[in-house]
């Protein structure tokens, strides 16, 4: 999912119906999510393999918590 915010579009997860934001803590202003579909070529532009299993590996840990 993506939102747009003043730094620029912030991408975040939908897991199971719930909104899933590891990283909004790295945006300075309160967040009004727009919940618009991104592909995972967009959202992961730019991103190295290191940060993007980082990323997948928390979502999965989120996940098996239920």
């Amino acid at each position: 999912m993506k939102t747009a915010t003043a730094g620029g579009p912030h991408f975040y997860n939908q897991v199971t119906g719930q909104r899933v934001d590891l990283t909004a803590a790295q945006v300075e202003q309160p967040i009004a999510y727009d919940d618009v579909p991104a592909k995972r070529a967009e959202a992961s532009a730019g991103a190295t393999e290191t940060q993007y299993r980082a990323l997948r590996d928390a979502v999965v840990a989120l996940v098996l918590q239920g």
